[in-house]
């Protein structure tokens, strides 16, 4: 058992060191389960090490790090290289990732409020129906924070996001003179959080929320949408993906985009373009 351990301990070091650029798949998910048990068992810097020695290759564990730089587990906080993660995980098609960039931005989290720059990564995350992001979005157009007065938008999103689960948007809803949907049902396990590997649809029906920090559990394809708390959640892997994966380090600049508006079903088959990287 002893030589057991050293040797994975030996595979880990290894893989760092390469960059996990050209390891297996075996590799990368045996390496990130890893980083996930030493998380849960609270040994954030072992699992910190984990994650951003495979952050530049993989979106579970770019935003699994910035999540960390973020609540400064197992490293110093750093919003600043946190968002630059969220950014890479969110442009890979994590909606999580974009939630979660989108609230920093909104909250001022190392630089003042900025609800303009927040607005299009929380529209990618409301396109996936992801409930917390619903939440946020529809204060902005109740309040007209960053974007003009809808309240029949507002409702819209306070709708969809109560149907997951999520009481402060049923709360609102029923303020603004509407009635909370009843929740959606759902079959698969929601006892964790998931990782997607494709960029978020507005086609399909979330999972319930799932109690946050519980032990990962996947049952659901990769692209499923994520739910209303499992961007608090360390993230799970699904290593269906090529090796070839893009490069954090590379990633390139974009313009803010004209996104669709929140609530709004795609066309069969298209995606919603890339948010702008937001600055340090």
């Amino acid at each position: 058992m002893r030589l057991a351990s050293l040797r994975f301990a030996v595979c880990i070091c290894v893989l760092l060191a390469a960059g996990c650029g050209t390891v297996s798949p075996e590799e990368r998910v045996s390496t990130f389960d890893e980083g996930v048990r030493l998380y849960d068992e609270g040994k954030y810097e072992d699992a910190y090490k984990i994650f951003d020695g495979l952050s530049y290759v993989d979106a579970a564990a770019a935003r699994n790090a910035a999540l960390m730089l973020r609540k400064g587990q197992g490293v110093e906080k750093n919003p600043s290289e946190a968002k630059r993660l969220f950014v890479f995980a969110a442009q890979a098609g994590l909606a999580t990732a974009a939630a979660d960039l989108g609230e920093m931005l909104l909250d001022g989290e190392g630089a003042p409020p900025n609800p303009s720059e927040a607005l299009p990564w929380l529209q990618m995350a409301a396109l996936a129906h992801h409930a917390i992001a619903e939440y946020h979005l529809g204060l902005m157009y109740e309040t007209g924070n960053g974007v003009e007065k809808d309240i029949g938008m507002a409702k819209k999103l306070y709708a969809d996001s109560a149907a997951s689960g999520m009481e402060d948007s049923a709360a609102r809803l029923k303020a603004l003179g509407g009635e909370p949907p009843p929740l959606r049902s759902t079959t698969e396990d929601t006892s964790g959080p998931s990782r997607q590997s494709g960029a978020p649809t507005a086609q399909e029906p979330p999972p319930e929320a799932p109690a946050p920090e519980a032990a990962p559990a996947e049952t659901t394809p990769s692209d499923a949408p994520k739910s209303a708390d499992d961007y608090q959640d360390i993230s799970k892997p699904d290593f269906s993906a090529p090796d070839e994966a893009p490069d954090a380090r590379d990633a390139p600049d974009a313009d803010v985009p004209d996104t669709e508006p929140p609530g709004t079903l795609l066309p069969e088959g298209s995606q919603p373009p890339d948010p702008a990287p937001v600055s340090p």
